[in-house]
């Protein structure tokens, strides 16, 4: 079974809150049910390999979700991650396009018919969605996948879990010589290093203190983060930037093909607990050549 590239957690963020989203009818969220949609049914055990059937060749012009089965869990909303088996096919054929296990985010940037179509679908449930593939995943990216842009695209989503959007702990009190840390309303940290000399060692703040699990070394966390210069205030890297929240394990061996968090942050991270925000501050480190900087993470969940 061919996976499908480009759909895991690189979409880009852009969070909102939801209102008036309804867990029975899950159409007012902006996504209908359809004549092609309907056409659809899914086979196979929930979150795993789905078998697609309808008659071929069905044309779905406009954007459709229907719900095959309803799930008890959390809506989504825009800028979530959620965990999700997805398989595509074209229109003409029921033979699998692609298939993807793995973690996704709620993205109106890169795939913006697929997020719409997955906001306030409530964790557990089986949907069907249909459309032209450049309104599903974008036209670049339709093609990237392997579908033309006019082509229509069937995905059948199985909804397993979803994390965090944002950092939900109770807020703490900044500490002097810690970076003054201000949210956008999406979540997004901005960030002011303080004028005072660079660390000479790793210190930690929580800006908020999560009630969530507690973070193990070796666990593989989904994690948000901004990392600023200390000379000059400069962004050096951000997820918000780069795509989307990240997948770390905690440790400094890399498991189960995840990236592992940088090393100084193994530490603070460690012991911290879901929904937590953090700031840590890193000193120059000579045998890599990396200066001095200050990371704002937030810690939505583990995998």
């Amino acid at each position: 079974m061919r996976r499908v590239p480009a759909l895991l957690i690189t979409a880009g963020l852009l969070a909102a809150t939801l209102t008036g989203c309804s867990s029975a009818a899950n159409a007012s969220c902006g996504v209908h049910p359809g004549d092609a949609s309907k056409l659809v049914s899914v086979s196979g055990k929930f979150g795993k390999a789905q078998k697609l059937e309808f008659p071929t060749p069905i044309n779905s012009k406009t954007l459709q979700r229907s719900t095959l089965k309803l799930g008890t869990g959390q809506q989504l909303q825009q800028g979530q991650p959620y965990h999700a088996m997805i398989t595509l096919a074209t229109g003409t054929s029921t033979k699998s396009a692609g298939a993807a296990e793995g973690l996704f985010v709620v993205s109106t940037t890169q795939y913006p018919g697929l997020a719409k179509s997955m906001e306030c679908v409530p964790v557990g449930s089986r949907v069907v969605i249909t459309g032209p593939a450049k309104s599903i995943f974008g036209a670049d990216q339709a093609t990237q996948i392997g579908f033309a842009d006019d082509a229509t695209a069937v995905a059948a989503v199985d909804v397993t879990r979803a994390y965090l959007a944002r950092a939900n702990g109770t807020p703490q009190p900044s500490h002097a010589g810690f970076p003054t840390v201000v949210l956008a309303p999406n979540g997004r940290p901005g960030i002011k290093v303080p004028t005072t000399p660079a660390p000479t060692k790793v210190k930690t703040e929580t800006l908020k203190s999560g009630n969530g699990k507690v973070v193990k070394k070796g666990d593989i966390i989904i994690a948000n983060y901004t990392q600023v210069q200390w000379s000059d205030n400069t962004v050096a890297a951000s997820s918000w930037q780069n795509g989307g929240p990240v997948p770390w394990t905690v440790d400094t061996k890399p498991d189960r093909g995840t990236d592992v968090a940088p090393s100084a942050l193994v530490g603070p991270l460690t012991g911290a607990k879901v929904g937590s925000q953090l700031v840590v501050l890193v000193p120059d480190d000579k045998k890599t050549g990396t200066t001095a900087s200050a990371y704002v993470i937030d810690i939505l969940g583990i995998v």
